[in-house]
């Protein structure tokens, strides 16, 4: 047992799965938000079809993809990883580059076995996210006036994989707006070139509203209405209390830790957190409480594997010894 999980912690470190159960939820929201809610355009698509497979096929295709992008992010960056980053297990040498390519080559096949479980457009929409991925990883994060948004709109149009014409976009912009501003600070407070200039944030933040526009415009397309009726007014409310309760534990925990590297490492953890918590909130609003117990539930499980594995890595690396 112990040999397994020193073979497979690496790659479990590698493909950052401790963080996948993010955009697994944000899937997961998708479906069971469609499925909930009648005036969605592919209601009748999701409802027709077992919720058993909808979430297995979008849940292997939501952990594939993010795999196949971390796996990518460490085989492109192993030689900047080494001076910046040596604690990586590539830039480390606990696993070969064969083994990496064959890591991101795999978890590639299965986001397109998972997305082909939904229907074409789904298949269609993984193609250019793998695309958008190998873009973003080869050359977009390293021009800070395009990669904080460009990220940020990979995380939020994934979210139309389950149902391509998905017509209330609110929950995609919380996800963008998030994403983006975590990405933006974790660059800058980790202190890694390129610096990012006052000009480059000026132009990320039009790139973020001209996000925000395409969004409301698709949105307006599906059903010419971009607010549910059924949902309750106080929705809002909630979801802009959980951001700022975010913010504010990580104002208290830079407070501790200091405005660094450190701290820029856990921002994506924090955001990982809360992203189903949103979910959670959309969906009780619109009055489905089986379906955010199921999204709670994701986020319960993220919460306890990720302090799992970090203890898990920790024992690995770092193995207690006997006393005498």
């Amino acid at each position: 047992m112990q040999r397994f999980l020193e073979r497979i912690a690496p790659v479990l470190r590698l493909t950052r799965v401790s963080s996948a159960f993010a955009v697994v939820a944000n899937a997961w929201f998708v479906v069971l938000w469609v499925r909930g809610v009648p005036t969605e355009p592919m209601h009748l698509d999701l409802a027709t079809r077992p919720l058993w497979l909808l979430l297995i096929a979008t849940g292997l295709n939501a952990v594939s993809l993010f795999g196949f992008g971390a796996t990518l992010n460490d085989i492109l960056d192993r030689r900047r990883d080494r001076l910046l980053r040596p604690d990586r297990p590539l830039a480390r040498g606990l696993l070969t580059e064969q083994t990496a390519v064959a890591s991101a080559t795999g978890t590639l096949l299965a986001s397109f076995i998972g997305a082909a479980l939904i229907d074409n457009n789904a298949v269609m929409l993984n193609a250019i996210l793998a695309a958008a991925i190998l873009v973003f990883n080869g050359a977009a994060k390293f021009v800070p006036a395009f990669g904080f948004v460009a990220l940020g709109c990979i995380f939020a149009a994934h979210m139309f994989t389950p149902a391509s014409r998905l017509a209330f976009v609110a929950p995609l912009w919380v996800i963008l707006t998030q994403t983006t501003l975590v990405a933006a600070l974790g660059h800058l407070w980790s202190r890694k070139p390129p610096r990012a200039s006052s000009r480059a944030l000026a132009a990320c933040l039009i790139g973020w509203i001209a996000l925000s526009v395409g969004l409301v415009w698709l949105g307006w397309r599906q059903s010419h209405m971009l607010w549910p009726r059924g949902l309750e007014p106080w929705t809002p409310g909630v979801i802009a209390a959980l951001a700022l309760v975010m913010a504010g534990l990580v104002a208290r925990r830079a407070m501790g830790l200091g405005i660094g590297p450190r701290m820029a490492e856990k921002l994506p953890r924090y955001s990982a957190l809360w992203m189903p918590l949103y979910g959670v909130a959309w969906l009780l609003g619109a009055g489905l409480r089986t379906e955010a117990i199921i999204i709670g539930a994701v986020a319960l499980a993220g919460y306890l594997s990720m302090s799992v594995l970090r203890e898990a890595y920790s024992l690995i690396e770092h193995p207690l010894g006997y006393r005498r």
